[in-house]
C-alpha cells in the first residue's frame, strides 16, 4: 500500500489516497484499488478499481511500474 498525493492547482489539489497494488508472481495483471473513496471516470465507484485497458487487459511484465522509496508515491 501507499499514498498518493493530489498535484497543486489540480482537481484533486490536498487530496492524499491510500491505493493498494498486488503484482502476482504469475506475472498476471496487478490487483489495483483505492482505500479511500476518489471520484474519477478511471476509476469504479463500488470496487474503487482502476479500469485502464493497460492494467487490465493489455498487461504484460515489460510495463515499468515504479516506486519511490522517500516519498512513498508512485509513478506510472
Amino acid at each position: 500500500m501507499f499514498c498518493l498525493e493530489g498535484l497543486e492547482e489540480g482537481l484533486y489539489e490536498g487530496g492524499v489516497w491510500k491505493i493498494r497494488v498486488e503484482l502476482p508472481e504469475s506475472y498476471r495483471s496487478p490487483s489495483n484499488g483505492f482505500i479511500n473513496k476518489i471520484y474519477h471516470p478511471n476509476v469504479d465507484k463500488m470496487f474503487r478499481s482502476v479500469r485502464l485497458d493497460v492494467i487490465n487487459q493489455s498487461w504484460s511484465p515489460m510495463f515499468a511500474f515504479a516506486l519511490s522509496k522517500s516519498a512513498g508515491s508512485a509513478q506510472w
